[in-house]
């Protein structure tokens, strides 16, 4: 009588061990976080997984790929293998640095008409001025 039960709870802890998935967590390197939406692509065979909002994803449909390639917009992009990837549950991601052109500014106390200027900018008056003005 005892047996059953400890035979069906055997197969089913065994079952689960066999069909767990292998899910990844993605981290930000700084804050620890979870970082939401990271895609995962396969280089060699083109398939991918996105990551959700708890910043998990399950790798398993990648298993067959030799390198993954992980990006996302705000962080630094890599290229792992899938045992690389599958022996740790946690990847941290450092920031990209987006190096952006200066701003140039530059005023008078005279209007100047906006197809009159060879560049693109935005004329802002003496009230407008005021509200970005504090002392």
């Amino acid at each position: 009588m005892c047996k059953r039960p400890i035979a069906l709870w055997s197969a089913t802890f065994f079952t689960g061990l066999c069909l767990q998935a292998q899910t990844i967590t993605f981290l930000d390197q700084a804050t620890r976080a979870p970082v939401p939406e990271v895609t995962l692509t396969c280089v060699d065979k083109g398939g991918a997984v996105v990551s959700k909002a708890d910043g998990r994803a399950d790798i398993a449909h990648l298993k067959n790929c030799d390198s993954i390639r992980i990006d996302h917009l705000s962080y630094t992009p890599l290229t792992m293998s899938w045992a690389a990837l599958a022996a740790k549950p946690e990847v941290d991601l450092s920031y990209r640095m987006n190096l952006l052109r200066e701003v140039v500014t530059s005023g008078s106390r005279f209007t100047e008409p906006k197809r009159d200027v060879p560049e693109q900018i935005d004329v802002l008056g003496r009230r407008e001025l005021r509200k970005f003005v504090t002392f």
